[in-house]
């Protein structure tokens, strides 16, 4: 009786730590795609950041370093507030940093590889939660990370095609980045047997936001491979629209400029009379 009562308990604590991290991983992927889009749509930032893409640089490793700290100092992930405002610092870092990125790409295409990052995160989340009992991730690790070590391998030839011999572009890319993306994949069918439980290894009903955070770099690593394809070949965005864009950017710089000229003009008037 004692026995069952304490299964449901585990069971219910369970399912509220999973529901915690997939909420807070929601609240980052919102917070993400808003900015993204924002900085897609506003194209006086997107010729800004272009420059600035040293940014991007400084923000990401910052991001590392405060996760790195994040991971192996322990009791800063459960100290309230604490907790959740570096949760937020990384995030937000690794969301400046993707800016320049973004850039040089359009939001039709941003908000469809965007979603369909999102889709595949989710499906495989489904993929390792209903997994059966033996086919527990958490005891086959070694698996894992044979498979990662076989992909790595596969991954590391193709990009060296890639950058020596031209004509192998992009079908060299396209292998780099189903090896990295399927092994990030498979890793992520691991946390999600980590987070709902039942099997040999488990999160902390606590660290819910180290959860999300995990989650979050998955996604991150395979959208970041989608802009090889979305700033070089545009599969979304037609020509059409980027020179209609164009066209309309430069119309209102030389409204501006004319605008200024005569503000100028004026002054010179007034200042003679």
């Amino acid at each position: 009786m004692h026995a069952s009562n304490d299964l449901r308990r585990y069971r219910k604590s369970r399912r509220k730590f999973a529901l915690k991290t997939y909420l807070l991983l929601g609240v980052w992927l919102l917070l993400a795609l808003i900015q993204w889009i924002v900085f897609c749509i506003l194209t006086d930032l997107r010729s800004k950041l272009q420059d600035l893409y040293y940014v991007g640089y400084v923000t990401l490793v910052l991001s590392v370093f405060i996760f790195l700290i994040f991971i192996f100092f322990e009791k800063l992930r459960f100290v309230r507030c604490l907790n959740i405002f570096l949760g937020f610092i990384i995030v937000e870092l690794q969301i400046i940093a993707t800016f320049t990125l973004i850039t040089h790409s359009w939001w039709a295409d941003v908000l469809t590889f965007f979603f369909v990052c999102v889709l595949l995160i989710v499906l495989f989340l489904l993929i390792g939660a209903f997994l059966p009992k033996k086919m527990d991730l958490t005891l086959d690790i070694a698996v894992l990370f044979i498979l990662a070590f076989i992909f790595i391998i596969v991954a590391v030839f193709f990009l060296m095609y890639q950058l020596i011999i031209s004509k192998t572009l992009p079908y060299s890319f396209l292998v780099v980045e189903l090896a990295i993306t399927i092994t990030i994949l498979l890793f992520v069918m691991y946390h999600a047997q980590t987070i709902h439980g039942s099997r040999f290894a488990e999160m902390r009903l606590k660290d819910f936001i180290l959860g999300s955070l995990i989650l979050f770099h998955h996604f991150l690593i395979i959208f970041w491979l989608t802009f090889y394809y979305q700033v070089n070949y545009r599969p979304i965005t037609s020509d059409d629209y980027i020179a209609t864009s164009s066209t309309k950017q430069a119309t209102a710089t030389e409204k501006a400029g004319d605008l200024s000229d005569l503000f100028e003009n004026d002054n010179y008037d007034n200042g003679k009379l």
